[in-house]
Protein backbone atom coordinates (compact mmCIF):
# COMPACT_ATOMS: atom_id res chain seq x y z
CA UNK A 1 0.00 0.00 0.00
CA UNK A 2 1.29 3.13 -1.36
CA UNK A 3 0.35 5.41 2.19
CA UNK A 4 1.99 3.20 4.85
CA UNK A 5 5.42 5.14 4.61
CA UNK A 6 2.94 8.36 5.72
CA UNK A 7 0.53 6.33 8.61
CA UNK A 8 4.24 5.58 9.54
CA UNK A 9 5.31 8.83 10.17
CA UNK A 10 2.18 9.52 11.66
CA UNK A 11 2.65 6.72 13.96
CA UNK A 12 6.41 8.31 15.30
CA UNK A 13 5.21 11.55 14.95
CA UNK A 14 3.94 13.47 18.26
CA UNK A 15 3.92 17.17 16.13
CA UNK A 16 -0.33 17.03 16.31
CA UNK A 17 -0.71 16.40 20.52
CA UNK A 18 -3.14 18.63 22.22
CA UNK A 19 -2.92 17.07 25.75
CA UNK A 20 -6.63 16.44 27.26
CA UNK A 21 -8.04 16.32 23.78
CA UNK A 22 -7.31 12.70 22.39
CA UNK A 23 -6.01 13.61 19.31
CA UNK A 24 -2.72 12.25 19.51
CA UNK A 25 -4.64 8.54 20.34
CA UNK A 26 -6.99 9.18 17.36
CA UNK A 27 -3.94 10.20 15.27
CA UNK A 28 -2.44 6.77 15.95
CA UNK A 29 -5.51 4.15 16.08
CA UNK A 30 -6.84 5.79 12.50
CA UNK A 31 -3.19 5.56 11.17
CA UNK A 32 -3.29 2.04 12.36
CA UNK A 33 -6.41 1.07 11.22
CA UNK A 34 -5.50 2.64 7.45
CA UNK A 35 -2.41 0.44 7.13
CA UNK A 36 -3.75 -3.02 8.55
CA UNK A 37 -5.42 -2.16 5.23
CA UNK A 38 -2.87 -3.45 3.46
CA UNK A 39 -2.95 -7.05 4.80
CA UNK A 40 0.39 -8.61 5.18
CA UNK A 41 2.27 -5.79 3.66
CA UNK A 42 1.37 -3.88 7.23
CA UNK A 43 3.82 -6.16 8.84
CA UNK A 44 6.63 -4.10 9.05
CA UNK A 45 4.37 -1.15 9.95
CA UNK A 46 3.14 -2.84 13.00
CA UNK A 47 6.39 -3.70 13.75
CA UNK A 48 7.91 -0.76 13.72
CA UNK A 49 5.18 0.49 16.31
CA UNK A 50 5.67 -2.15 18.40
CA UNK A 51 9.51 -1.57 18.72
CA UNK A 52 8.79 1.61 20.16
CA UNK A 53 9.25 3.10 23.84
CA UNK A 54 5.32 5.31 23.60
CA UNK A 55 2.93 3.77 25.32
CA UNK A 56 0.61 4.75 22.64
CA UNK A 57 2.29 3.88 19.80
CA UNK A 58 2.81 0.23 21.29
CA UNK A 59 -0.57 0.28 21.79
CA UNK A 60 -1.75 1.20 18.57
CA UNK A 61 0.86 -1.72 17.23
CA UNK A 62 -1.33 -4.43 18.81
CA UNK A 63 -3.88 -3.22 17.71
CA UNK A 64 -2.55 -3.38 14.14
CA UNK A 65 -1.44 -6.61 14.79
CA UNK A 66 -5.08 -7.75 15.17
CA UNK A 67 -6.55 -5.97 12.53
CA UNK A 68 -4.11 -7.74 9.97
CA UNK A 69 -4.89 -11.22 11.30
CA UNK A 70 -8.70 -10.33 11.21
CA UNK A 71 -8.32 -8.46 7.09
CA UNK A 72 -6.53 -12.15 6.25
CA UNK A 73 -8.84 -13.87 7.56
CA UNK A 74 -11.95 -11.95 6.51
CA UNK A 75 -10.30 -12.23 2.80
CA UNK A 76 -9.07 -16.06 2.95
CA UNK A 77 -5.76 -15.17 2.76
CA UNK A 78 -5.14 -17.87 5.30
CA UNK A 79 -1.83 -18.99 3.44
CA UNK A 80 -0.29 -15.83 4.96
CA UNK A 81 -1.20 -15.75 8.58
CA UNK A 82 1.55 -18.60 9.39
CA UNK A 83 4.48 -16.08 8.10
CA UNK A 84 3.34 -13.03 9.23
CA UNK A 85 2.20 -14.78 12.67
CA UNK A 86 5.55 -16.13 13.36
CA UNK A 87 7.30 -12.98 12.63
CA UNK A 88 5.14 -10.81 14.86
CA UNK A 89 4.77 -12.95 17.35
CA UNK A 90 8.30 -12.26 19.30
CA UNK A 91 7.59 -8.25 18.94
CA UNK A 92 4.18 -8.69 20.29
CA UNK A 93 5.67 -11.67 22.89
CA UNK A 94 7.84 -9.11 24.36
CA UNK A 95 4.86 -6.34 25.08
CA UNK A 96 3.60 -9.33 27.84
CA UNK A 97 6.24 -8.02 30.08
CA UNK A 98 6.82 -4.28 29.13
CA UNK A 99 7.13 -2.08 31.91
CA UNK A 100 5.51 1.12 29.78
CA UNK A 101 3.87 3.21 31.81
CA UNK A 102 0.05 3.87 31.87
CA UNK A 103 -0.90 6.39 29.83
CA UNK A 104 -5.05 8.37 29.95
CA UNK A 105 -5.24 6.92 26.15
CA UNK A 106 -4.55 3.24 26.81
CA UNK A 107 -7.12 3.09 29.85
CA UNK A 108 -9.78 4.18 27.15
CA UNK A 109 -9.34 1.30 24.79
CA UNK A 110 -10.75 -2.07 26.02
CA UNK A 111 -7.77 -3.59 27.44
CA UNK A 112 -6.59 -1.68 30.74
CA UNK A 113 -2.59 -2.20 29.91
CA UNK A 114 0.20 -2.80 27.29
CA UNK A 115 0.75 -6.43 29.16
CA UNK A 116 -3.12 -7.44 28.96
CA UNK A 117 -3.54 -6.08 25.58
CA UNK A 118 -0.37 -8.10 24.49
CA UNK A 119 -1.21 -11.07 26.03
CA UNK A 120 -4.37 -11.55 24.43
CA UNK A 121 -2.79 -10.64 20.60
CA UNK A 122 0.02 -13.45 21.15
CA UNK A 123 -3.15 -15.83 22.05
CA UNK A 124 -4.49 -14.72 18.67
CA UNK A 125 -1.19 -15.42 17.04
CA UNK A 126 -0.53 -18.66 18.21
CA UNK A 127 -4.22 -19.74 17.00
CA UNK A 128 -2.72 -19.64 13.28
CA UNK A 129 0.62 -20.91 14.21
CA UNK A 130 1.27 -24.68 12.79
CA UNK A 131 0.87 -26.76 16.66
CA UNK A 132 4.38 -28.00 17.38
CA UNK A 133 4.43 -31.99 17.04
CA UNK A 134 4.00 -33.98 20.41
CA UNK A 135 7.19 -35.29 22.28
CA UNK A 136 4.77 -38.28 23.30
CA UNK A 137 5.17 -42.16 22.36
Amino acid sequence: MAFLPLLSEIMATDDYEMPGRGIYYLAKHAAVVMGAGAGADAAPFAIKALKSRKPVEIHAGLICVQHILQRLEWTGETNDLPTICGKMLPYVAVQVTNDVPQTVEIGRSFFSSVPEEAKATEQELRRFLPSAPSKEK
